[in-house]
């Protein structure tokens, strides 16, 4: 049985592959221990990813462009990641660790069709599974089943084992295991009463959070080992729920919090200069030169240069970079890895003129104060953050539940 999850970890320690910090953050310091038998909690089984690998590139094919009708062959990068996906198990229990993965990686890197083969794999595997496809629209959902259906249509074996309707709702049922993969309905009002076995969402940048609780919540009861795979590009939409999961996501990769069941993998440029260096650029697309073609990538990039509404798109879709507005007068990259000011060098502003503005809190949470200066003499841009919390939140259960660490940041 091959295990693809070492390999990988080998590719990038000895720097075969390129990758961004938080790639190596996960594969490193959470996953490499497991797989090495060095963990306490946690083992590796290699071959419970190789049934979904196997699967795929024997029984799926492609149905767009020059692989239309091709058997899959999944890249390391795809396989390591539904390995270690399906392949980290409890040591006591026998079952799977993670069950919550956050996938994000830049658009035009084979995303769509990987969901529509896994939505099919999953369900053969259990008996009476209710399976959910969600986006950010319901079209988009759409496509995603409407490319599992056509996989099943042109596979004699797989024709034979599934039935596919489009009305009420768009849906494919298993003759043998009974569970279905549906769309869900754009109606979000009436889903509270779903029985969720497995959830796949697509393009999460711009999902309510409405459309994820009810994801998450109707998986309480459906079975033991549930699943909820996210994959995504970086969005525009700021405090939503990509940035809810995001900043989870560096949390558990830093070590702040622990978050056992949760899977980050996030496939980003580390900084914005690194748009200027081509052998970089893997780190957000790694499946450039075999999916994601590299000459329309350096195009887009050499017409960005000139166009700054392009850029910021580009920036945000195909590198992942995140705190990009879609029109903004200022950027994130603005105030990143800029000089520290002493209290001496701010009084030069005492009395000036300055931008100010509050973030107020709502009952647990923090309240901030942002002050905007503008230093003319060195051309920078300041930013002078200020923060308050109340003592009484600190003791509240509510905080106690959400394992952010206030008193640690105090």
């Amino acid at each position: 049985m091959k295990d693809y999850v070492s390999m990988y970890i080998d590719q990038i320690e000895n720097k075969k592959v390129v990758v961004g910090k938080k790639i190596r953050q996960f594969y490193l310091n959470i996953v490499k221990p497991i797989v090495e038998d060095n963990h306490p909690k946690y083992r590796y089984d290699a071959s419970n990813g190789a049934f979904f690998i196997e699967f795929a590139e024997r029984f799926c094919k492609q149905s767009k462009g020059k692989w239309r009708g091709k058997r899959v062959r999944m890249m390391l990068w795809q396989k390591a990641m539904f390995q270690t996906l399906l392949g980290v198990l409890d040591r006591e229990t026998g079952k799977r660790r993670f069950n919550e993965a956050f996938i994000v990686v830049g658009r035009k890197n084979g995303k769509s069709w990987i969901l529509s083969a896994f939505g099919i794999f999953l369900l053969l595997r259990t008996k009476g599974a209710e399976i959910y496809v969600a986006a950010t629209t319901h079209a988009q959902a759409s496509r995603i089943w409407e490319e599992s259906r056509w996989i099943i249509e042109n596979e004699t074996i797989l024709n034979k084992r599934f039935t596919s309707k489009v009305f009420p709702q768009k849906q494919t049922e298993s003759k043998t295991s009974g569970s279905s993969f549906k769309v869900l309905s754009g109606n979000t009002k009436t889903q509270d009463g779903l029985n969720v076995a497995y959830a796949i969402i697509d393009e999460v940048h711009e999902l309510s959070r409405k459309t994820y609780d009810i994801l998450k919540q109707g998986m309480s009861a459906a079975i033991d080992e549930p699943i909820m795979l996210m994959i995504t590009t970086a969005g525009f939409v700021r405090e939503g729920l990509f940035d809810d999961t995001y900043n989870y996501a560096k949390q558990v990769l830093d070590g702040t919090i622990e978050g056992d069941s949760f899977m980050p993998v996030i496939y980003e440029l580390d900084n914005e200069q690194e748009i200027n260096d081509e052998e970089m650029w893997i780190k957000a697309n790694p499946a450039i030169d075999v999916i994601k073609q590299r000459d329309f990538l350096r195009d887009m990039v050499a017409k960005m240069k000139v166009d700054m509404n392009l850029a910021n798109t580009v920036k945000v879709k195909d590198f992942n970079l995140i705190g990009v507005e879609n029109n903004a007068w200022l950027s994130y990259e603005d105030f990143v890895n800029e000089e520290v000011y002493s209290e001496q060098e701010l009084r030069k502003f005492d009395n000036t003129m300055v931008l100010g503005g509050f973030d107020l809190s709502r009952t647990g949470d923090l309240t901030a104060f942002n002050t905007l200066l503008f230093d003319r003499e060195k051309k920078k841009i300041i930013a002078i953050t200020q923060y308050w919390i109340t003592a009484k939140f600190l003791d509240d259960q509510r905080n106690m539940d959400s394992k952010i660490p206030f008193q640690a940041w105090i």
